[in-house]
């Protein structure tokens, strides 16, 4: 419990590469029998320790670039691009607002 105290972005990255990670096991976008999908692991890391310790409004910034290339990997029609990335945007500034109501 020290070393969280002590290195609190580590921490948070940690924590929210695991919880990413496991959402996507979850909902079957990783598998343990598709080499693609496991290169994701490190990439949840990755996003997480680069939003770790920031502000509310950088963390959406950063996670709406993600998403916007991320779903630029997809064969998505213009309208269906922007029907996820508005859709994805809107919850996680929801999320994200909830979050900081319970932390206070």
């Amino acid at each position: 419990m020290q070393w969280i105290g002590k290195h609190p972005i580590a921490s948070e990255t940690l924590v929210a590469g695991t919880v990413s990670t496991g959402f996507d096991i979850y909902n079957g976008d990783i598998s343990l029998n598709d080499k693609d999908s496991l290169a994701k692991i490190p990439l949840n890391y990755a996003l997480a320790g680069v939003m770790a310790g920031k502000t509310l409004g950088q963390q959406l910034s950063i996670n709406a670039i993600y998403q916007g290339i991320t779903l630029s990997n997809q064969n998505l029609s213009e309208k269906d691009f922007i029907k996820a990335l508005g859709s994805s945007t809107v919850g996680n500034t929801a999320g994200f607002g909830i979050d900081n109501i319970l932390l206070k």
